[in-house]
C-alpha cells in the first residue's frame, strides 16, 4: 500500500490547492488583483485604433458659460435639440445617439419628436427601481425592444429602466439603447443586450451601429451575436469583451456649443458640417452624473465617451473571445505541472526542485495569460495562476514537515518510489567505488542535523542484520532492508536506498550468499560515505 502513498499525496495536494483557489477567486481581493492585472494585459497590448465613425459633442463646462445667455441654464428647452438635430440629417450625419435623459416633458418636446428619425437613438438610463411605476411601461418596453433570435431573455442582464417619453419612441421614430452599460474593471467586459420588463433592449454602442445600419436582424447562435455584417463572439449573458486602443484619448471630443452654433448658421462654425459628414454623432452632458464613470485600463472615462469608444471598437472588430472550458484547463494544467511535479518527488525531492517549481509557477501561467489576450482570447489565467501558487506552497510545505519529522518509517511510508527496483545482488559489487575512496553525499540543508543520527541507525542495522544472517532470521533482515530502501533517499543517501532494495529481494529469495556481500557493501560505504552539505 505504501507505494501508493506519493501518488495520494499529490492527488490531495492538487484538490486541496485547486478548491481554495476557487473559494479565494469570490473574495473581493482576488476581485481587485484580477481587474488589476487585465488592466495591465490591456495596456500590454494594446494597439492604436482609426477614430472613422464616432464624434462626441460635451455640454461641457465652458458650453454652458457660452450657451447661457442664449439657451439659459441647463437642461436646455428641446427645441435646441430639434435644431442640431435636423442640422446634423442636413449636414450628412448617419445617426444620431442622445445620452441625455428625456423622460420628463419640457417645452420644445413636439419639435423636437417631428426631428428624430428612426436613426436617433435615445438614452434609457438605468436605475435601482424603475422611474415611472404606471400600467404603460411595460407597453413601452415592449414597443422599443429589440427582436434578437437565438436568445433567451432571462440570462441576459436585468435593469429597471427610465424610458425616453412616449412622443419620442416608437411614435416620434427613435429608438433606445441602454447607457452606461459597461461593466467597471473586468477585461472590458460590456453587455451589449438587457433585459427590461422582459424585453431585450441593446446598449447604446450596439444601438448606435444598428441606428447607423438601417436596424438589420440580431441573432445570437454558435457564441456569435450577428449584426448585418457584423459577428461578436458573446457570453451567453450577452457580454462581449472590448479591447481598448493605446490612443483611446484620440477620440474625437468637441464642445456642444459650436453644434449649436453651426445649427443656428453662425458662419464661424459652418465648417463643422465637415467633421460630423458620415459620422454617428454622440450628444451628452458628462458633468450631469458624477458616478457616471466607467473604468478602462487607461483611466477612468465619461459614459457618453465611452459610448462612442466602444461603437468604435465594435465596428472594428476590437473584441476577444470569451472564456473557453479547454483553454482554461490547459492553463490550469500548465499552472499545476511543476509544483506537482515536486510534490511527487516525495521525500526525494530537493529544495531546489521545489524552488525551480515555485518560480515556474510565478511566471509560466502569467506569460500563457497574456500571450492568449494577445492573441484575442479571454482566460482564467489568474484562477490558475493561483491555484498553482497554492499547490506549491501546501506541496512545500508538505515536504519540509516530512523532512523535519525525521522518523524513518515515516520516511519509509512517504518516499518510497516505485521505479525503485533491487538489482541482482551479485552485481552490486560491479558499481562500488575503489576501496580507499571516498564517498561524498550532497546533503540538503534542511535534513543536515538529522544525518549523524540517521548514520548511526543505519550502522546498527549492520550489526543486527550480521547477527540475523547467522540466525538465519531472513524476515528480520527482509524489513530491514525494505525501512532502508524507504529511508535512504529521504536523507540524500541513494546508495543506501539502492542496497536496502537489493538486501529486500536477497532476503526474499533466501539468498543468504548474496546477503551477506550487500551487507559488508553497505559497511564499507557507510565507513566510506561523507556528508556535505548542499
Amino acid at each position: 500500500m505504501t507505494k501508493f502513498a506519493p501518488a495520494l499525496a499529490t492527488a490531495l495536494i492538487a484538490a486541496c490547492g485547486i478548491a481554495l483557489a476557487v473559494l479565494a477567486g469570490h473574495t473581493e481581493s482576488f476581485g481587485r488583483l484580477v481587474s488589476w492585472s487585465d488592466d495591465v494585459q490591456q495596456r500590454l497590448t494594446a494597439r492604436p485604433l482609426g477614430f472613422r465613425r464616432a464624434v462626441v459633442f460635451d455640454i461641457d463646462a465652458e458650453t454652458m458659460r457660452r450657451l447661457e445667455h442664449q439657451l439659459g441654464v441647463w437642461p436646455y428647452k428641446r427645441d435646441i435639440y430639434a435644431l442640431v438635430t435636423n442640422w446634423l440629417w442636413r449636414s450628412g450625419a448617419h445617426a444620431v445617439v442622445f445620452d441625455i435623459p428625456f423622460y420628463e416633458e419640457r417645452t420644445g418636446d413636439r419639435a423636437f419628436a417631428a426631428a428624430l428619425t428612426s436613426r436617433t437613438v435615445l438614452a434609457a438610463i438605468p436605475l435601482s427601481y424603475p422611474l415611472e411605476r404606471e400600467s404603460g411601461l411595460v407597453e413601452r418596453s415592449r414597443a422599443q425592444g429589440l427582436q434578437v433570435a437565438g436568445i433567451d431573455p432571462r440570462l441576459l442582464h436585468s435593469t429597471g429602466l427610465a424610458l425616453p417619453r412616449a412622443e419620442f419612441t416608437p411614435a416620434g421614430g427613435a429608438r433606445v439603447g441602454v447607457a452606461a452599460a459597461a461593466t467597471p474593471g473586468i477585461e472590458g467586459r460590456v453587455a451589449l443586450l438587457h433585459e427590461s420588463q422582459g424585453e431585450v433592449l441593446p446598449d447604446l454602442a450596439l444601438a448606435a451601429l444598428l441606428a447607423a445600419s438601417g436596424w438589420p436582424q440580431v441573432s445570437v447562435a454558435g457564441g456569435k451575436l450577428a449584426a448585418g455584417n457584423w459577428r461578436w463572439p458573446v457570453t451567453d449573458a450577452g457580454e462581449v469583451f472590448l479591447r481598448y486602443p493605446s490612443n483611446a484619448g484620440d477620440l474625437p471630443v468637441l464642445p456642444f456649443y459650436r453644434l449649436a452654433l453651426a445649427a443656428a448658421g453662425v458662419p464661424e462654425y459652418a465648417s463643422l458640417a465637415r467633421e460630423v459628414r458620415g459620422r454617428t454623432v454622440f450628444i451628452g452632458r458628462t458633468p450631469a452624473v458624477p458616478a457616471d464613470r466607467v473604468h478602462t485600463p487607461f483611466g477612468p472615462r465619461a459614459g457618453l465617451h465611452h459610448a462612442a469608444l466602444a461603437t468604435e471598437m465594435l465596428a472594428q472588430g476590437r473584441v476577444s473571445r470569451p472564456e473557453a472550458p479547454l483553454v482554461d484547463a490547459l492553463l490550469f494544467a500548465l499552472a499545476l505541472a511543476l509544483p506537482l511535479c515536486a510534490v511527487a518527488r516525495g521525500a526525494r525531492a530537493r529544495g531546489r526542485d521545489h524552488l525551480a517549481a515555485a518560480a515556474g509557477t510565478l511566471v509560466l501561467p502569467a506569460v500563457a495569460g497574456i500571450g492568449l489576450f494577445a492573441a484575442g482570447q479571454v482566460s482564467h489565467w489568474a484562477l490558475a495562476f493561483l491555484a498553482g501558487l497554492l499547490v506549491q506552497c501546501l506541496g512545500a510545505a508538505w515536504w519540509r514537515f516530512g523532512m523535519r519529522l525525521g522518523i524513518p518509517a515515516l520516511s519509509s511510508r512517504i518516499g518510497e518510489d516505485a521505479s525503485i527496483r533491487a538489482r541482482p545482488p551479485r552485481d552490486v559489487a560491479a558499481a562500488e567505488p575503489a576501496a580507499d575512496a571516498s564517498v561524498v553525499v550532497h546533503v540538503d540543508p534542511v535534513v543536515r542535523h538529522l544525518v549523524p543520527r540517521y548514520l548511526e541507525l543505519c550502522r546498527k542495522d549492520v550489526t543486527e542484520m550480521r547477527s540475523a544472517l547467522e540466525a538465519g532470521n531472513l524476515e528480520s533482515i527482509r524489513g530491514t532492508g525494505h525501512k532502508l530502501k524507504g529511508s535512504g533517499g529521504s536523507f540524500g543517501f541513494d546508495d543506501v536506498t539502492r542496497i536496502g532494495a537489493a538486501v529486500e529481494a536477497a532476503a526474499k529469495a533466501a539468498d543468504s550468499a548474496g546477503l551477506k556481500e550487500l551487507i559488508e557493501e553497505l559497511a564499507r560505504y557507510l565507513e566510506r560515505v561523507r556528508p556535505v552539505l548542499d
